[in-house]
C-alpha cells in the first residue's frame, strides 16, 4: 500500500502529458500526489522542524511578495514540495520505481523512433500532442511533436511534452543515477546505457549546453570558493553582453527561423530596452519586445507569446518575470540554505529553456540533484568525522 502514491507519483512525473491543462495553466499531479501522500507528511514531519518549515515559508512569501506575483508563492512551494518527496522516495528506498517508468518512456521513445522511418504518420499519433489530446481532450496541457531532425538524426519525445524536453529530464536522470548511492554499479552501467541512448535520439539545438555540466562537477570544489550571490550576478552580466553583441551585429533575431535561439536569449539580448517597472516588477516577452519600436522584433514577440513562450529563460526567468528584487531576495534565500555555487550554475544550465520557477519534471529533478549532491556531500562529511573519531584511528597505549 505504501508504494502505490509513489507509484502514482513517478508515473505523472516521468509522463507530464498527463497532466491537465486547467485556467491558464498545468496542473501538475504529481504535485498532489505528494500532498496527498499521508507517510510522507509524517516523514516530512519527523524530518524537519516547525522552525525551518516556517523560515522557508516566510522567505518564499517574501519572494512573492516583493515583487507583488502571488502566485510565484505556490510556484515556488510546488518545487520544494516535490523535491521533498523525492527526498522521502530517496531515503525510503523507492527511487528503484522512478528507474523503471524512465525506461518505459524511453522504450516508448524507440518506438515513436523507429516508426519515424517506416509510419511516420502512425508515429505522429503516438506523439505527445495526440497521446495529451486524445486522454484529456479540450484539458489536454502543451505540448508540440517536434519528430524532425537534429543534425543526423530525427529526435523524439517519449511521455514528455517535446523532444528537448525529453533530452533535459534524462540528462539531469543521468546524473542523478551517478550520486545515487543506492544504486550497484551493474545497475548504474545499465541505466547510463539507456539514457544515453534516450539523450542520442531527443538531442535539442541547446544540447552543447549539456558538455558543461560534467565539467561544473568535475570543477565544483573551485566554483564553490566563489560567492554566490556575484556569481549569479556575473554570469547574468556576461551572459547579456554576448548576447547584446550578437543582437546588434548579427540579423538572428530578425528571423522567426530562430524562434529557439530568439526565445532562449531574448532576456540577456534585450535587457537594454527594459523601463523601471520592469526593473522592479518585471515584464513578459510580448511586452519587452514591444518596447523596442521595431515592428518584426515585435510581431515575433507576439508569435512567441501565442506559442506559450512568454515568459524568460534561466537566470532572466526570474529578474525579468518577476523584477531584479525578486532575484536578488531569492540569491539570498539560496545562500540561507547552504545552496552552493556549483548548485547555481547547474540549474543555470538546466534551465536553459525554461524559467527555473515551473514545475516541469526536468525542473523540478534539476532542483533535486542539487539537493542530493549537498546531501551526499553532508554525508561524505560525517563519515570522515566517525572514521576520525573511530578506536581504530587513536594510538592504544
Amino acid at each position: 500500500m505504501k508504494k502505490i502514491l509513489p507509484n502514482l507519483f513517478f508515473m505523472f512525473l516521468s509522463a507530464p502529458i498527463l497532466s491537465p491543462y486547467i485556467g491558464g495553466m498545468t496542473i501538475y499531479l504529481y504535485a498532489i500526489i505528494a500532498i496527498l501522500d499521508i507517510n510522507f507528511l509524517n516523514w516530512a514531519l519527523k524530518t524537519f522542524s516547525i522552525k525551518l518549515m516556517l523560515s522557508v515559508s516566510t522567505w518564499i512569501l517574501g519572494i512573492s511578495i516583493i515583487g507583488l506575483h502571488f502566485v510565484l508563492f505556490f510556484k515556488i512551494m510546488m518545487i520544494v514540495v516535490t523535491v521533498a518527496y523525492l527526498f522521502y522516495c530517496y531515503q525510503q528506498g523507492y527511487m528503484h520505481i522512478f528507474y523503471r517508468y524512465v525506461i518505459f518512456s524511453i522504450l516508448f521513445a524507440f518506438v515513436q523512433f523507429i516508426l519515424l522511418f517506416y509510419n511516420p504518420v502512425f508515429a505522429l499519433l503516438l506523439g505527445p500532442t495526440s497521446i495529451s489530446k486524445f486522454i484529456l481532450g479540450d484539458y489536454a496541457t502543451a505540448t508540440y511533436t517536434n519528430f524532425h531532425s537534429i543534425g543526423f538524426l530525427p529526435r523524439v519525445s517519449g511521455l514528455c511534452r517535446e523532444g528537448g524536453f525529453f533530452s533535459s529530464f534524462l540528462t539531469v536522470g543521468l546524473f542523478i543515477v551517478y550520486l545515487d548511492k543506492t544504486l550497484s554499479k551493474k545497475r548504474k552501467k545499465i541505466l547510463y546505457s539507456l539514457f544515453i541512448a534516450g539523450i542520442v535520439i531527443s538531442l535539442s539545438k541547446t544540447a552543447i549546453i549539456l558538455v558543461f555540466i560534467p565539467l561544473a562537477l568535475l570543477i565544483k570544489k573551485y566554483l564553490n570558493r566563489a560567492n554566490l550571490i556575484l556569481t549569479g550576478i556575473s554570469v547574468s552580466v556576461i551572459i547579456s553582453f554576448i548576447a547584446l553583441l550578437i543582437r546588434y551585429n548579427t540579423d538572428l533575431f530578425f528571423y522567426l527561423e530562430n524562434e529557439t535561439y530568439i526565445h532562449r536569449l531574448a532576456g540577456y539580448a534585450f535587457i537594454d530596452e527594459i523601463n523601471l517597472k520592469g526593473i522592479l516588477f518585471g515584464t513578459t516577452v510580448k511586452d519587452l519586445f514591444a518596447s523596442t519600436g521595431n515592428f518584426i522584433i515585435t510581431s515575433i514577440g507576439n508569435t512567441l507569446a501565442d506559442k506559450s513562450l512568454n515568459e524568460f529563460c534561466s537566470f532572466p526567468g526570474i529578474y525579468l518575470n518577476f523584477g531584479f528584487p525578486t532575484f536578488l531576495v531569492f540569491l539570498l534565500f539560496l545562500k540561507k540554505i547552504c545552496f552552493t555555487t556549483t548548485n547555481l550554475i547547474l540549474i543555470f544550465l538546466f534551465t536553459a529553456s525554461v524559467t527555473p520557477f515551473t514545475c516541469d519534471n526536468f525542473v523540478v529533478m534539476a532542483w533535486f540533484l542539487c539537493f542530493l549532491l549537498l546531501y551526499n556531500e553532508k554525508q561524505k562529511k560525517v563519515t570522515e568525522v566517525k572514521n576520525l573519531n573511530s578506536p581504530k584511528n587513536h594510538d592504544i597505549y
